[in-house]
């Protein structure tokens, strides 16, 4: 049996994330994915950037061959997370994501974070976020699907592109 996943994108133009550099899971404790209940997103303090990004995200089978839009439960997934930046030579990316079901409950567990990724555990949610501001723009990391009876779940996540200067305006 499958379920569905929905993805979620938040943003100021589909963007607008952390607090600081190491992730603001890490550094702060708080989950800024736009999922419900979560803390707000920080595109309020990271603008003013001149970035045109596009997000994609994916999920596919662990060889990277097909892609799904339902997961079976159970079942281990590769989710990539992409800022595909169009205009403006951002310096780095980062973002969070966390998996959640209808009543906002975490669900499922990250696994395998990418090299420029990490996993925490923040205002009660698994979360994968980036580790450091990251010169790729392309985000992995495993998901096991949670067991049967759990039905549709969303992905939320938010990202960033960033002008590396440390502060938090000319990001987008």
């Amino acid at each position: 049996m499958t379920k569905l996943i929905t993805i979620g994108c938040i943003s100021a133009l589909a963007l607008g994330l952390m607090a600081h550099h190491n992730g603001v899971a890490e550094q702060q404790n708080k989950d800024r994915t736009g999922a419900p209940g979560s803390q707000p997103v920080c595109s309020a303090c990271h603008s003013g950037g001149n970035f045109n990004v596009e997000p994609f995200v994916m999920m596919t089978d662990l060889e990277n061959t097909t892609e799904f839009t339902t997961y079976t439960p159970g079942e281990t997934y590769l989710l990539q997370i992409v800022l595909n930046e169009t205009t403006g030579g951002a310096a780095g990316f980062g973002f969070q994501s966390t998996v959640v079901d209808g009543a906002g409950t975490s669900v499922g567990n990250f696994s395998n974070p990418s090299s420029n990724g990490q996993l925490e555990f923040a205002g009660g949610r698994d979360i994968f976020e980036h580790n450091d501001l990251s010169s790729s723009n392309t985000f992995t990391v495993e998901w096991t699907a949670p067991a049967a009876g759990t039905g549709d779940v969303t992905l939320y996540f938010a990202g960033i592109a960033a002008n590396g200067n440390g502060g938090t305006g000319g990001d987008a």
